[in-house]
């Protein structure tokens, strides 16, 4: 009931030429129903900004990009993983800086999670990029579809069927 609610800190042990100890907060398990959930959750707030969740790997004072920690998500057991899903609103989910990719990436419109899509489009690993709706660039040089003197592709620019103005 005070101003402002109590934290609680879980820390492992420090280890002065070893690792440092390691935590871990596990869901229940069950030998034949489903396994319990594992919530981490920010405060909520009546009248100001809800509390963040932060996971972040833990930094290394040699300043080596090599030593530094990595935030594993789903790493050992899940089957997939679901990211800004909610049943209640459609989340806003940004990703800052670069990301790779490890295999074929489908986009799609629909909010419902399906093994298929009507409605999709597949950028494979073998292609270096492809935009069905709008490329803003303001130059565009060495515009070519391979750097090969015998191409085995083509390369299209289409101002498309609509719109108003129809322009390349």
């Amino acid at each position: 009931s005070g101003v402002t609610g109590g934290a609680l800190t879980i820390s492992g042990g420090g280890g002065s030429t070893s690792a440092g100890g390691d935590v871990t907060v596990e869901a229940g398990s069950a030998a034949a129903g489903n396994g319990g959930a594992l919530y981490l959750r920010g405060g909520t707030s009546a009248s100001g900004t809800g509390g963040d969740v932060v996971i972040d790997a833990g930094d290394s004072t040699t300043l080596a990009s090599t030593y530094e920690g990595v935030v594993h998500i789903a790493p050992n057991a899940a089957s997939f993983v679901r990211i800004g899903e909610s049943a209640n609103k459609q989340v806003q989910t940004d990703i800052f800086g670069d990301v790779t990719v490890h295999g074929d990436l489908v986009t799609t419109s629909s909010m419902v999670y399906e093994t298929t899509y009507s409605s999709y489009v597949n950028i494979s690993t073998t292609q270096d990029g492809m935009f069905q709706q709008e490329v803003r660039s303001p130059t565009i040089t060495g515009l070519d579809a391979e750097d090969d003197t015998t191409p085995t592709s083509t390369l299209t620019i289409d101002a498309g069927t609509g719109g108003g103005g129809k322009q390349v």
